[in-house]
């Protein structure tokens, strides 16, 4: 079983211009800031020629994981798999993933709509990297 524990690990973006980082939201480094447990678990050995990688990430000293995310055309969407724990992230409110640091300052006075807010942000991001999931090109 191939995983990465290391919630701080670093990660590389190996197909930095492909749609699925930059489109609807780009994606970086911020985004895997303050994770909480692991980064990835059940990670693939090998996989069909059609799957692109487009993330790599590794704990210290082990030999970097590539199928983290992997992507594949699909008629007129892509195919995704990811072995990368985004539900522990978007539960725990992680804000690069919930985008809940854009409303801190109305948190106190406006708690309803933020939640709402979130809630609805973070459906789409569980549909755009759920195991499985058939996402629209741009």
């Amino acid at each position: 079983m191939k995983r990465i524990t290391d919630e701080s690990a670093p990660i590389t973006f190996l197909e930095p211009a492909h749609p699925l980082l930059n489109f609807p939201n780009k994606m970086g480094q911020e985004d895997f800031a303050n994770w909480i447990q692991e980064r990835g678990l059940y990670y693939p050995k090998e996989w069909d020629p059609q799957y692109h990688a487009l993330l790599q990430s590794n704990d210290p000293g082990e030999a970097p994981l590539k199928g983290g995310l992997l992507v594949a055309d699909y008629g007129r969407g892509h195919y995704i798999y990811t072995s990368m724990v985004w539900y522990r992230e978007l539960r725990a409110g992680v804000p690069a993933l919930t985008h809940a640091g854009e409303y801190d300052q109305l948190r106190t006075s406006r708690r309803k709509k933020i939640k709402a807010k979130r809630e609805i942000w973070s459906a789409a991001t569980c549909r755009r990297f759920r195991f499985g999931v058939l996402a629209t090109k741009p």
